[in-house]
């Protein structure tokens, strides 16, 4: 039998310690699923992460921006929220996670969302391009606004994912 190759891709912990504990949730529930001819390797987000939202978090972590966004604009934060990713241009860069061949490419966690396919949406079409079967586990959305889940949704229907788990019943 022919080893079968599965990449997960990890996802960005420095400004949100709890997608560790996802990443190695999805790792561990993997490594338990998975038959023996095959191979389970971790990839990194972070290089797309780091060059596509730069000048926009640090902007966000402006301090006085921070106050505004957090005394001002919550009541609009859902709606603000997925419509200032319009702003953010995907780059084109040097990253592990698009260089590497795999059969199956594991994405976990909160993820169908418009930030997240602003920022991978080009990574996952050039995987989908490569041969990789795309696996979105344990997925969800964000704020489930209508505007993400038309975003998402028209999103999915053009990729085509392998297989979606989802961990609740409105991202199902």
């Amino acid at each position: 039998m022919l080893e079968k190759k599965i990449a997960l891709l990890t996802s960005v912990t420095f400004n949100n310690i709890g997608n560790g504990f996802i990443d190695l949730g999805a790792e561990a529930a993997l490594m338990k699923a998975l038959p023996l001819n095959a191979e389970l390797f971790k990839v990194s987000s972070n290089a797309n992460f780091a060059a596509t939202m730069g000048q926009m978090f640090m902007l966000k972590e402006n301090p006085i921006i921070n106050w505004l966004w957090v005394h001002t604009m919550q009541r609009a934060a859902k709606k603000l929220h997925d419509r200032s990713y319009k702003t953010v241009k995907t780059q084109n860069i040097f990253s592990m996670a698009s260089m590497v061949k795999c059969d199956y490419f594991i994405i976990p966690g909160c993820v169908l969302t418009v930030p997240f396919f602003t920022i991978y949406g080009d990574l996952i079409k050039r995987k989908a391009e490569q041969g990789s079967k795309i696996i979105f586990l344990g997925a969800s959305g964000n704020f489930y606004t209508e505007y993400e889940v038309k975003f998402v949704s028209e999103y999915l229907r053009k990729l085509q994912p392998y297989a979606i788990m989802t961990r609740d019943s409105l991202a199902y």
